[in-house]
């Protein structure tokens, strides 16, 4: 650091210590203070708003964040928090063998509560298990359905086959389109002589005039195979916060 003229209007009364700020060369702020604080490796300075005063904030935890305090009037550290608390379930699209630390996959396994004592205090054994160990919700192969309570019931199915009860009402239209049946005969006329009953008594005779099919017919139909009951879908793997 170098200065031409006096300077005694420009600068500050001041000292050159010859082991802190050397003329001419680097500028070695090691063993500076600033407002009573020593700079240390990492160290952030800020002015406190007064006329020259500058304060030092220590460096923080590898975890903490930087932040406003509460009287915004200086930056501090303040310890990270998770934002997920125990018993929240998310999906996870990595493997089962990279789930994140403090994370479970939910495939219903019995764990211990000493070990997951956050967890348990959040589900208890609603999923199963007693004393010792609860168990996790299994999700495996299941839909979530919303619920106002903690039920942990379960419904539904992969696949359905109908019953005649569950099929909708309806009708089968069957079609005549109408035939008719002829017969010939020979008519009396005027004139004919009388015959006399007796000559005819054990003699009468009797004929079909035909018969028909239409043809029409009302069968059966269908297997009564199940189907898949199932939306159109994407496999993804549950876990839930410890």
């Amino acid at each position: 650091m170098g200065f031409g003229g006096s300077g005694s209007s420009v600068t500050r009364a001041h000292t050159h210590d010859s082991g802190v700020i050397n003329d001419g060369g680097s500028l070695n702020l090691n063993g500076v203070t600033q407002g009573g604080a020593a700079m240390t490796t990492g160290a952030i300075t800020f002015s406190d708003g007064a006329a020259g005063n500058m304060q030092v904030l220590t460096l923080g935890n590898a975890t903490d964040t930087l932040s406003v305090n509460a009287g915004a009037t200086a930056p501090e550290w303040v310890a990270s928090t998770d934002p997920h608390g125990a018993g929240m379930v998310v999906c996870w699209a990595g493997t089962a063998g990279a789930v994140p630390a403090g994370w479970l996959l939910c495939d219903g396994a019995s764990v211990a509560t000493a070990t997951y004592s956050a967890l348990h205090t959040a589900i208890g054994y609603v999923y199963g298990g007693a004393g010792a160990n609860f168990n996790l919700p299994n999700l495996v192969n299941r839909f979530v359905r919303g619920q106002s309570t903690q039920t942990a019931a379960t419904g539904g199915a992969d696949s359905l086959t109908l019953s005649t009860a569950q099929m909708p009402t309806h009708t089968h239209v069957v079609n005549d389109g109408g035939h008719t049946h002829s017969i010939a005969y020979t008519a009396y006329q005027r004139g004919n002589p009388i015959y006399p009953l007796t000559n005819y008594v054990g003699g009468a005779s009797s004929t079909t005039t035909g018969s028909s099919t239409t043809g029409i017919t009302n069968a059966n139909t269908g297997s009564s195979s199940s189907f898949d009951n199932r939306p159109a879908y994407i496999e993804l793997m549950y876990i839930i916060k410890t």
